[in-house]
């Protein structure tokens, strides 16, 4: 039950918290003290001390007025799913509490549909054969079809993520627990433009920012190292809610975090493809 203020819990596996479902062992340091608030909750990991917990914060709402949202990820890691069909038979990938296990059950569930999906400027269609067990494209307008295994890197890397954001878009049941299937508020984080050309990475942030707009209660959260993205984003007249967070190193080898204002989402878009190489003049 939730309650205001009340210790909602401390996690018995606060000791193997960095090891566990985003394998942080090794990024800590002794020391490392994480600190996150919201208007909702409250959560402090404290790594010296091996303390991990969470409160609702006081007044911030009803109990029963707050919903956490199921979350979709989508890692870089996507495009073995198609080198290694097999790969959630692998032992360290089977725990249920790794994220890359959690998005392999995710793909094996909503690749399965009804009819091969064209997959955004890429002339190819996917489809997935139950009788074989393998992912197909379909090249060519249907001339010619090939074992995945055997497309190209920007194919591997973009068809998983694309399978799951068009799953997403028509999602109208409940009941999973997979961050996919929900009509409460659905948060999609996603490292978007790996091996992509550039043209394909346009194409690809209109697609996901087009299906974001189109669902209710969504939020798409972006990590990327590519100013063709941050500038396919910042060209987009029609977004409401928009935030860029710009993350550098200072003059004193200091991590920051910084939430861009009107003047610096201007500059970051002046700058263009020498966007990362002026983060610190922003």
């Amino acid at each position: 039950e939730l309650v205001p203020n009340k210790l909602i819990f401390t996690h018995p596996d606060a000791p193997n918290f960095p090891n566990g479902y985003y394998r942080l062992n090794g990024y800590l340091q002794e020391d490392t003290f994480i600190y996150y608030e919201s208007e909702f909750i409250k959560l402090v990991y404290d790594n010296r001390h091996k303390h991990f917990s969470y409160r609702l914060l006081q007044g911030c709402c009803q109990p029963s007025d707050y919903h956490p949202a199921k979350v979709a990820y989508i890692p870089s890691e996507r495009n073995f799913l198609t080198v290694i069909p097999k790969s959630l038979d692998i032992p360290d990938l089977k725990s249920k509490h790794y994220y890359i296990s959690r998005f392999i059950r995710q793909w094996k569930r909503v690749r399965i549909m009804e009819n091969p999906l064209p997959i955004l400027n890429q002339e190819a269609s996917y489809y997935y054969d139950a009788t074989t067990d393998t992912d197909q494209l379909i090249l060519e307008d249907g001339k010619r079809v090939i074992n995945m295994i055997n497309s190209s890197s920007g194919l591997k890397s973009l068809v998983p993520m694309y399978v799951i954001i068009d799953h997403i878009k028509g999602t109208q049941t409940t009941g999973n627990d997979d961050g996919l299937d929900t009509v409460e508020r659905k948060e999609l984080y996603i490292e978007p433009e790996q091996n992509l050309f550039p043209p394909g990475q346009v194409a690809l942030m209109y697609a996901l920012i087009d299906r974001i707009i189109e669902l209710d209660n969504a939020m798409l959260c972006l990590s990327t190292y590519s100013p063709y993205v941050v500038t396919s984003i910042l060209e987009r007249k029609d977004l409401e809610n928009f935030a860029l967070f710009i993350i550098y190193d200072d003059e004193d080898g200091h991590r920051q975090v910084k939430t861009a204002s009107k003047e610096d989402i201007q500059q970051a878009y002046e700058y263009d493809i020498d966007l990362f190489y002026n983060l610190r003049h922003i």
